[in-house]
This record gives structure tokens, sequence and C-alpha cells, in this order.
């Protein structure tokens, strides 16, 4: 994206305005007339080391908003969401009606008595419990 090309703008701004942090920079006839052929064109511009740094992260800042909001687009984050908050309510409706549903029957089951009435041969009736 943009960033990409951060490193390669600041060597050629520190080469324009002869900023080399105390390291030795060797340069070709050709690039010395070019430098001050631009320093003389930026000038006259009315363009400084500071104007330009302002000029460049003002594109930059630009260029990262149209990004954002193109992603925010492409990416449409309100169905993302009511998607996400779907499922979660879904799955919390299920549980709860599991849970609802296995109470009543063990409320029920729990207080039900099964008796079981056996006759023999004799006509005797057992009752079991």
């Amino acid at each position: 994206m943009v960033c990409h090309h951060k490193g390669k703008l600041k060597r050629f701004i520190n080469l324009i305005f002869g900023i080399n942090r105390g390291k030795r920079v060797i340069m070709t006839v050709e690039q010395i007339a070019v430098r001050q052929e631009v320093r003389q064109m930026l000038n006259e511009a009315g363009i400084n080391k500071n104007t330009l740094k302002n000029m460049v992260k003002e594109v930059l800042q630009e260029e990262l908003e149209k990004a954002i909001k193109q992603s925010l687009n492409e990416t449409n984050t309100a169905n993302a969401i009511s998607n996400k908050i779907a499922q979660c309510v879904d799955k919390s409706a299920r549980n709860m009606v599991r849970e609802e549903i296995r109470d009543r029957v063990n409320s029920v089951f729990g207080r039900m008595t099964i008796s079981v009435d056996i006759t023999d041969k004799d006509g005797q009736s057992t009752i079991t419990r």
C-alpha cells in the first residue's frame, strides 16, 4: 500500500535537502546537478523540507482515510455484527429452552410414582413401587 514507499520518499527528501546524518554520501556529478535543479525548482515554488513533509503527510492521511472507508464498505460490518448477534441469541435461546425442558421433565418424573400391580396364578395381587 502507501506505507511501502515511505522509506524511498524519506531517502529522496534527504538526498534533495542534503540531510545525511553524519554519513558520507558519494554522489556523481549528474546526481549533484539534478539535486541542485530540484532544490532550485522547489525553492522557486516556496517549498522547503518542512512544507514537503507536511504535504506528504496530508497526502498519506487522505490515502489512508480512503483505504479505510473502502475497506469498511467492502466488508459490510453492520451485517457481520448483526449475524454474530443473531448467532449468539440463537445459541443462548437454545440453551435456555434445553435447560427449561430438562428442569420440567426432572420435576415431573421426580414427583411421579410408578407402581406395578402383579397378579399371580392364585389371584393374589402384589404392588411394587
